[in-house]
Formats: structure tokens, C-alpha cells, sequence
């Protein structure tokens, strides 16, 4: 197995024994990244840079781009383990 896949299911476990926990430490992270969107936003403003519309577009279809070849490869992984198992 790998690495992160172990990792991740450290991270599941504990998150499951510790409910209230794993869902204060969500809410936290929520709202931090979204004061650090909103500051970052801010001060590129306040320094004069901005992004045009075309170029939002193009991040957001690399991003979608991205996800998507992850989530498909990480499928296919999955449909292998199972294939092999007999």
C-alpha cells in the first residue's frame, strides 16, 4: 500500500474516534483559508495586480483539468486492486 493511502487512513481512523474534534479542526481550516483568500485579494488590489477574466478561466480549467486526471488514475488504481484479487 502507499505511503499516503496509509497516511490517509491514519487520518480517517482518528478522525472517526475523534468526531468533534475532526469537525472543530474543519470549521478552523474553513475560516483561515478563507481570511487568507480574502487578504491575499487585498493586497494584490492594494498593489495594483490584477487578473483579467480569461485568465480566471483558464485557472479554474486547469484546476478541473488536474482534479480530473487525479480522480481517474486514482479509479483506475482502485479497479486494478480489486481485479487482481481473487
Amino acid at each position: 500500500m502507499k505511503k499516503s493511502l496509509r497516511l490517509m487512513k491514519k487520518i480517517s481512523w482518528w478522525a472517526k474516534m475523534h468526531k468533534s474534534y475532526a469537525r472543530i479542526i474543519i470549521v478552523v481550516s474553513f475560516i483561515f483559508l478563507n481570511a487568507l483568500a480574502f487578504f491575499t485579494g487585498y493586497f494584490l488590489n492594494q498593489l495594483g495586480i490584477f487578473f483579467s477574466q480569461a485568465s480566471l478561466f483558464g485557472f479554474f480549467f486547469i484546476f478541473l483539468l488536474i482534479n480530473s486526471l487525479n480522480i481517474s488514475s486514482g479509479l483506475v488504481a482502485c479497479f486494478q486492486k480489486f481485479a487482481t484479487k481473487k
